[in-house]
């Protein structure tokens, strides 16, 4: 068998799989015997679903926490979020599943939209409770009017 040189700067055709290749530096190839390379992929761990259900649960906790009407029940999407977060983390940390950003990033959202959701829980407590006291004084100067109104009739 003759020797193959290749010149470098020039297109050349792989003889094996035909693909169109620049050839960077001047090479001679002496065959000898044909060459094989195999490549082994490494396997990849699995990606665990219940991180990605965390983080998609966070998400619209957050959002949903901003809403008023959504508040409580962006507290119960929180709280699920939370508990499939911290499952997935610690499967991925046991080594079972690949990754634990998804996880964390779920349950990072998820205390997030818990700690806005009781802000505004107490904000909302807050204002009925001050609009209780206003009633009630109002309810009050009402009945001490009619008092006059009504004792002054008599």
């Amino acid at each position: 068998m003759s020797s193959l040189v290749y010149t470098a700067g020039q297109d050349e055709t792989c003889p094996d799989c035909g693909n169109i290749a620049t050839v960077p530096v001047q090479v001679t190839v002496e065959p000898t015997q044909p060459l094989t390379i195999q490549k082994q992929l490494p396997q990849r761990k699995p990606v665990s679903r219940l991180g990605t259900v965390s983080f998609v649960l966070g998400i619209f906790a957050v959002l949903g926490c901003l809403i008023a009407p959504l508040n409580i029940y962006s507290i119960s999407m929180a709280a699920l979020g939370f508990i499939f977060g911290a499952i997935s983390f610690f499967v991925a940390l046991i080594g079972r599943k690949a990754g634990t950003g998804m996880p964390a990033a779920g349950v990072l959202f998820s205390i997030v939209a818990i700690a806005i959701s009781i802000c505004f829980l107490l904000l909302y407590l807050y204002f009925l409770m001050y609009a209780c006291v206003a009633m009630l004084e109002c309810m009050a100067v009402f009945l001490e009017a009619m008092s006059v109104l009504l004792g002054g009739a008599s």
